[in-house]
């Protein structure tokens, strides 16, 4: 009786801690982790505000006071950015792709373009690209408007220059993955 006792007890915390693992949850500014359940990010443009619920009750975080947060296996951190080519800078999430000594951050939004001859507008997904190194300041990003920019910001390391020399790479995942292997 009590091995029948000690088992179904083993299997409800082993049970508890994998539902844990799995939850959703914000890291607030004070190090502090609320796990959440319902969140509803919007993925078509560029989000500052998460509405979810926190032990069965409706609440919102912004950006700004949210150090990390991960959706459905997605993390995503906060970052003070320019989501658009012009405008000003906004507390936004950005979804971490690449995770390493160099983090790779893409926003990813729906831009209305060409007026086209009906009178209305064609609707085209832009992603946008970000960087930082992780030794960097936490909501420091670099937006990703050429190459070669990102190639000076690489280039501490000997190993990624004399790559960068020899052959060219043929996507920038590829890139930062070799820095983040190969360099300290």
């Amino acid at each position: 009786m009590k091995n029948i006792l000690f088992a179904s007890l083993l299997v409800l915390v082993l049970s508890v801690n994998a539902q844990n693992k799995s939850a959703d949850y914000v890291i607030l500014l004070n190090r502090d982790t609320v796990f959440i359940s319902d969140a509803k990010p919007s993925y078509w443009r560029p989000k500052s505000k998460i509405k979810c619920n926190v032990a069965g009750n409706k609440t919102s975080f912004i950006a700004k006071n949210i150090i990390e947060l991960n959706v459905d296996g997605v993390p995503l951190e906060s970052g003070k950015v320019r989501p658009n080519i012009i405008g000003f800078k906004k507390w936004i999430f950005l979804q971490r792709e690449i995770n390493g000594k160099v983090c790779l951050y893409t926003i990813s939004s729906v831009m209305k373009t060409n007026h086209n001859t009906t009178g209305t507008y064609e609707l085209n997904n832009v992603t946008i690209f970000f960087y930082r190194k992780s030794s960097e300041p936490q909501g420091k990003f670099y937006k990703l408007v050429t190459y070669k920019k990102l190639d000076s910001y690489l280039s501490d390391c000997p190993a990624f220059v004399s790559k960068l020399k020899d052959t060219n790479f043929k996507t920038l995942k590829e890139e930062i993955n070799y820095y983040n292997d190969n360099c300290k």
